[in-house]
């Protein structure tokens, strides 16, 4: 399956550096610059660096790669430069979740967001978002052995508060119950 990387943060760091077949399924890699872009293809040995969003048009299944903050301008200018319609956006480990993706819905795309679930070695994910979305994200990760999750949107803040609790919050919050 071939995809494309939209990236704005560190994506050597992230699940899609780990994938088995990145060599040959990364295509384009495009970034709020032509630099950026060439960093993350030298960084993760994949792909080929693009000069403008439009040149990922032809891209069925795109992985955004960014922090929180950068996602609002990356998906504005990915809405105004590619025709939307049957393609597949996620949001990749970027504290997001697919509501951020909204104007790429709105003209046809499938969104959703894939979270690596803290306490398993980067070997657990959260995924959310419309079917194709997270059929897509299931597929990726299922690529390396990883297991995936699926969560419904309107349960995200839910998701959100087991995950504090469950954390560094779970012993603190027993002793003082104790």
């Amino acid at each position: 399956m071939t995809f494309a990387v939209i990236g704005g943060g560190r994506v050597s760091s992230s699940f899609v550096a780990r994938l088995p077949h990145l060599g040959s399924d990364l295509g384009p890699v495009a970034a709020q610059s032509y630099r950026q872009a060439s960093r993350i293809v030298n960084s993760i040995g994949a792909g080929y660096a693009v000069k403008r969003y439009e040149d990922l048009d032809g891209a069925a299944l795109n992985l955004i790669c960014a922090p929180a903050k950068d996602v609002g301008q990356i998906v504005s200018a990915l809405a105004g430069a590619i025709d939307c319609r049957g393609k597949i956006f996620l949001l990749c480990e970027s504290g997001a979740d697919s509501r951020h993706l909204a104007c790429l819905k709105s003209k046809g795309a499938k969104v959703g967001s894939i979270e690596v679930i803290p306490g398993f070695e980067g070997r657990r994910f959260m995924v959310e978002g419309d079917g194709a979305a997270v059929r897509a994200g299931k597929r990726l990760v299922r690529q390396f052995g990883g297991r995936v999750e699926e969560v419904s949107a309107a349960k995200l803040e839910a998701y959100a508060a087991a995950l504090s609790f469950g954390g560094s919050l779970f012993r603190p919050m027993m002793e003082a119950s104790v």
